[in-house]
C-alpha cells in the first residue's frame, strides 16, 4: 500500500502493466485500472485461492453510452478537462 492507501502494483507487475496500457491506448481498445475489492473479483471470476490478485483492469471497446445502465450513462458527459490536442501533438514544440 502507498501512504494514501491506494493500491499499488507490485514492481514485478509494473512493466507488463505499462506495456498493456500503452498497447490498449494505441489501438481502439479502452483500458481502465480497477480499484476495489479483490474478494469480489476473486469470487466473480472464480480465481483459485492459490493465485494472488496483483492488479485488475477492464479492457474493452467503447460503445454507445445508451447501452450503459442509467446510473453510469448520466456520468458520461463532457467535462472541463484540457483537450488531449492541447498537450499531445506531432512535430516540433508549440507554445500557446
Amino acid at each position: 500500500m502507498t501512504t494514501n492507501h491506494q493500491p499499488r502494483i507490485p514492481t514485478i507487475a509494473e512493466q507488463p502493466w505499462k506495456i498493456l496500457r500503452c498497447k490498449a491506448f494505441s489501438t481502439v481498445w479502452s483500458w481502465m485500472e480497477c480499484k476495489g475489492s479483490t474478494t469480489i473479483a476473486r469470487k466473480e471470476l472464480r480465481i483459485p485461492d492459490d493465485f494472488q490478485v496483483e492488479a485488475m483492469a477492464a479492457v474493452g471497446r467503447p460503445g454507445p453510452k445508451e447501452l450503459l445502465p442509467e446510473k453510469l450513462e448520466k456520468r458520461e458527459t463532457p467535462n472541463d478537462r484540457r483537450k488531449v490536442s492541447e498537450s499531445v501533438f506531432e512535430g516540433p514544440f508549440k507554445s500557446n
